[in-house]
């Protein structure tokens, strides 16, 4: 009789402890083992919330505001690349101030912070690259590929992009009347934009006045040649010729 009460009472001890046991093991359990759909989305949302922040200088070459994305190209791997933006989007200028994607000039070199699926978190314009803007009297020396200015040299390679009117042109369309920003790093140029460019004026049936002087607003006067060229800034000039009277 003894024993059966204590062994009753041992049995009712053991499963009061395995009932109070019963709901820990289960949080415990529960914490533990998560689906494994959740662990992937985790994972990916950890993925996305680390953003690169790419060292790399980009070249901006074209925007897209309607579908909100840019194209650039990597300025030392020549390596062209399309991301997408939106409103939480930071952009900023050469000084670290905001500013919009319609203030930003193609041509303009950029550092970029983006996440994993290449939506861009910040913009921001290269302080460290150098800007000359409103350049006139420079010189080309095509076969060493270096262009003066100002009795210093900078040189470019073939991967030099030129910019006009939103549009890529060849170096070979740049002329000494064009004004033009120029970008690069240390001494190398890497982009050049045509803020106004120039134009050529083409003279005909010009026997009754050969010899004479033509002016074209203050920034040509020549002497009158037969079917002369001249190469102009592009503008509105008055032209005036005379010879003899």
């Amino acid at each position: 009789m003894i024993w059966k009460r204590y062994k009753r009472q041992f049995l009712l001890a053991f499963v009061l402890v395995l009932t109070l046991l019963a709901p820990v093991g289960c949080l415990g359990g529960k914490s533990k083992e998560q689906p494994k759909e959740a662990q992937e989305e985790q994972k990916e949302e950890q993925q996305e919330a680390e953003d690169t922040e790419d060292e790399e200088i980009y070249i901006l070459l074209y925007y897209n505001a309607e579908n909100l994305c840019v194209f650039v190209q990597n300025a030392q791997t020549g390596r062209q690349e399309e991301f997408s933006y939106n409103g939480g989007t930071y952009i900023r200028n050469r000084y670290g101030d905001s500013t919009t994607i319609s203030q930003l000039q193609v041509g303009e070199l950029v550092r970029l912070t983006y996440t994993e699926k290449k939506v861009l978190t910040e913009i921001a314009v290269a302080a460290d690259a150098f800007l000359f803007e409103n350049v006139t009297g420079f010189s080309i020396d095509k076969e060493e590929a270096i262009l003066s200015l100002a009795g210093s040299n900078y040189y470019y390679d073939e991967e030099l992009k030129v910019f006009s009117e939103d549009g890529i042109i060849s170096l070979n369309d740049l002329s000494s009347q064009d004004t033009i920003c120029i970008r690069g790093q240390e001494k190398k140029i890497l982009t050049i934009v045509v803020d106004r460019g120039h134009g050529t004026v083409t003279f005909r049936n010009t026997e009754l006045f050969e010899g004479g002087m033509i002016s074209i607003g203050n920034v040509a006067a020549k002497k009158v040649t037969k079917d002369m060229r001249l190469e102009i800034p592009e503008g509105t000039y008055t032209l005036s010729v005379a010879n003899d009277g």
